[in-house]
């Protein structure tokens, strides 16, 4: 069953990256050893660089879990929750949408960082 969400006055469409903050991104996921998609990556960095006051949604574990690595999870959200700012209070959600698989890998991103920053 398909069910339609208007969220068009809650997105933010990325125009311009910066590229440092793109290769910042890119060697953090290197260094976490966590393969993102291009277009988390560049959502990523904007997220790095911007003091505009958003939030991250992604379902995506490896994305989640590079925004924990790089101390950016205050900027992110699951779609859980970004759901329920929407009301949409349906149950037909995957596992991979819930709030308590966002924080789980919200902590693995934790213990990457505690893992991999201390031996650089």
């Amino acid at each position: 069953m398909r069910i339609d969400i208007n969220i068009r006055d809650k997105v933010t469409i990325i125009n311009n990256v910066d590229l440092s903050d793109l290769a910042r991104v890119y060697k953090e996921a290197k260094e976490a050893r966590l393969k993102i998609d291009p277009g988390e990556s560049e959502s990523i960095a904007y997220l790095y660089q911007t003091e505009e006051e958003i939030m991250f949604c992604t379902c995506d574990k490896a994305a989640i879990r590079l925004i924990s690595y790089m101390e950016l999870e205050k900027k992110s959200i699951s779609l859980e929750e970004a759901l329920r700012d929407t009301n949409y209070n349906e149950k037909n959600l995957y596992p991979r949408h819930y709030e308590k698989v966002y924080k789980k890998n919200i902590q693995e991103g934790k213990t990457l960082r505690i893992y991999f920053k201390r031996l650089t």
